[in-house]
């Protein structure tokens, strides 16, 4: 549905993982501004496409690929003041 919050999940995931913090629906929702059954969803949304495992709310490889790339292209954006 929100391929937008999706994203930013998956982001995020990767984030926390870097930085060696709990990633847990709460989390994540209060780092993206969002509620828990949105962040929950987008979980969901993200196992069905075998990026996460929601359950453990942690990437699977490939998520961690995409995640990681996805990351990269948002440090090399310019961003406006």
């Amino acid at each position: 549905m929100n391929q937008a919050l999706s994203l930013a999940v998956l982001v995020e995931l990767y984030l926390l993982a870097q930085a060696d913090l709990p990633a847990r629906v709460d989390v994540i929702a209060r780092a993206l501004h969002s509620d828990a059954l949105s962040i929950a969803g987008a979980l969901l949304r993200l196992e069905a496409r075998g990026l996460v495992d929601a359950g453990g709310c942690r990437l699977t490889m490939i998520g961690l690929v995409v995640a990681s790339s996805s990351a990269a292209r948002r440090r090399a954006e310019p961003h406006a003041a």
